[in-house]
């Protein structure tokens, strides 16, 4: 189907400069990360569960790939991330003793994060993604719209979280 010819397009870029790269005197020596800047808007409920359209979830859903020439170990993992943790993980792959005064987390450490708060910046929307609560809101001038829960008993607790968030996330930004 074209949809995909996309991701054989991918495919072959990828492989043209992994070809190009082995030639050059850094590629045994690096960590090459492989991450898409943001997921797709449309229709995902015909594959996937309803929350992936009522939580935009398919705007968050991205590849993530560490990949070092040589290395025979591979692991592929499901657990919720973001880019805030590529650089925890590249230093604990590499056991770089360092301050992390962000807040990523190492992937590879066996601790996983009970959720994920995210913006989506566009769509003036804010939310936040675990296994047992998911919830989007609507957002303008530091102001809640609405809040949408899979919690309905929670709503209130709820937005009091997301304009918390929302605010600190705006503080920061000045």
């Amino acid at each position: 189907a074209k949809e995909f010819n996309s991701m054989r397009y991918l495919d072959f870029c990828l492989q043209k400069y992994f070809e190009r790269a082995a030639t050059a005197s850094y590629f045994s020596n690096t960590v090459f990360i492989i991450v898409g800047d943001h997921g797709t808007i449309g229709q995902a409920a015909h594959s996937m569960q309803e929350d992936w359209d009522t939580y935009k979830l398919k705007l968050l859903h991205v590849p993530l790939l560490f990949y070092k020439p040589g290395l025979q170990q591979t692991y592929t993992d499901t657990a919720l991330c973001s880019l805030q943790d590529i650089l925890p993980t590249v230093y604990g792959w590499h056991h770089t003793n360092s301050v992390n005064d962000i807040t990523g987390i190492d992937l590879l450490s066996g601790y996983y994060k009970t959720g994920q708060f995210f913006m989506l910046h566009e769509l003036h929307q804010a939310g936040w993604i675990a296994p047992s609560l998911k919830f989007l809101t609507s957002y303008e001038n530091g102001d809640l719209k609405h809040v949408l829960t899979n919690q309905k008993s929670k709503t209130d607790s709820i937005s009091a979280l997301a304009l918390a968030a929302y605010k600190i996330y705006a503080d920061k930004k000045r």
